[in-house]
């Protein structure tokens, strides 16, 4: 899975780029809802680890940040 926030938009409200792993799950797939889940961990993962104040500018390239955390992801049929 790739996960990008464009250089300059905010991390807690703007969209991100996510992309489904290639070679993975081979069925359905809801990506909305992957996205969005991806962004909630990604946004909680930030919040735990560090402080971000408005209009700060933090760049981050290759960091591993793990907790466990669930989620239910609806798969049309």
């Amino acid at each position: 899975m790739v996960l990008r926030q464009p250089f300059g938009t905010d991390y807690a409200t703007e969209p991100m780029e996510v992309e489904k792993t290639s070679g993975s799950y081979p069925g359905n797939w809801n990506h909305n809802e992957f996205r969005d889940a991806v962004e909630d961990y990604y946004r909680d993962a930030l919040t735990r680890m560090m402080r971000i104040g408005q209009g700060s500018s933090v760049r981050m390239r290759n960091n591993a940040i793990e907790f466990p955390k669930s989620y239910e992801i609806d798969i049309p049929e």
